[in-house]
């Protein structure tokens, strides 16, 4: 095999809590993540015709920086340097998912190549083994690595499977995301919880969030909380002014997924007029927001 194609999806926050610093510096969390059949598209091929560990890497969106810095970059370096490979490669990035919206693309494409790799390469590594790499490229790389929502605590290092009870009450739900043409930057938004320490939600308060929906038979909808928002609300009036005026003008049950900038709507079992809804967005917000269906995998 010289030659592999993947699928690289985002994610959301059904709930994220930040519940303060911990002393390594990083911040303790709590969240249920989950993977999306929205994402970008990854093909990975060995370059039999270049030198020796040459890797080129191509992108559809110009923005997107290929050098070293690429967590993709990283993820292949990572690979060679642990298995002892070295051939050329070649891998072309259709991307989709917008930078600094929350939605994990950087992440999920590191872990995507880190699997590419493995595949192409006849499984080299052991799923531990992967584990450990990905989580070197980052604290929440390692999510996807299996696509389905996990409860993800610790610095976003450690992660839960749920049983299928769970499962089935998540996958397939419908989702609209709201995408607006801002980005905003991981690190400003902690360094903003840091220093607003009243907005953090203690582990006991968090755990007690979750079970409290585990234990019942209440929709997805009552499920959504993101302490983040409360922050990155305060600097960009248009989104929770946004999500009160959908939830207002079409029932929708709206959040933010991570830092932000992206928000999303769970439409439950009803169907919604998409073109309506774009249009009163754009009217309400500018021509800069844009939207985009998806389904929990």
């Amino acid at each position: 095999m010289d030659t592999i194609s993947l699928f690289s999806p985002a994610k959301i926050n059904l709930f994220l809590h930040i519940c303060g610093q911990r002393n390594d510096g990083f911040h303790e969390l709590f969240s249920l993540v989950a993977p999306l059949d929205f994402g970008d598209d990854l093909v990975i091929i060995k370059d039999l015709d270049s030198t020796s560990s040459s890797i080129k890497l191509t992108c559809n969106d110009s923005n997107l920086s290929l050098s070293d810095d690429n967590l993709i970059m990283k993820a292949v370096r990572c690979f060679q340097k642990v298995t002892g490979t070295d051939d050329g490669l070649r891998i072309e990035l259709e991307k989709r998912i917008p930078m600094g919206a929350g939605l994990g693309g950087g992440s999920s494409n590191a872990t995507t190549t880190l699997l590419g790799l493995n595949q192409l390469y006849g499984g080299l590594l052991e799923e531990k083994e992967l584990a450990d790499l990905s989580a070197s490229l980052g604290s929440d790389c390692p999510l996807f690595l299996d696509k389905r929502a996990q409860l993800m605590s610790g610095r976003g290092d450690e992660l839960e499977r749920l049983p299928k009870v769970l499962l089935d009450r998540i996958r397939n739900q419908r989702l609209l995301l709201i995408i607006p043409p801002f980005s905003i930057n991981t690190a400003w938004a902690y360094d903003q919880m840091r220093d607003n320490p009243g907005v953090y939600i203690s582990k006991a308060e968090s755990n007690k969030h979750w079970l409290k929906w585990c234990e019942s038979s209440r929709p997805l909808s009552e499920l959504l909380s993101n302490n983040m928002e409360i922050l990155a609300f305060r600097k960009h009036l248009a989104l929770p002014v946004l999500l009160e005026f959908l939830k207002e003008e079409f029932d929708l049950n709206c959040g933010m997924t991570g830092s932000g900038s992206c928000c999303f709507a769970l439409y439950g079992d009803r169907e919604h007029d998409l073109g309506r809804i774009d249009e009163a967005i754009k009217s309400f917000c500018g021509e800069g927001f844009r939207l985009q269906e998806t389904v929990i995998l």
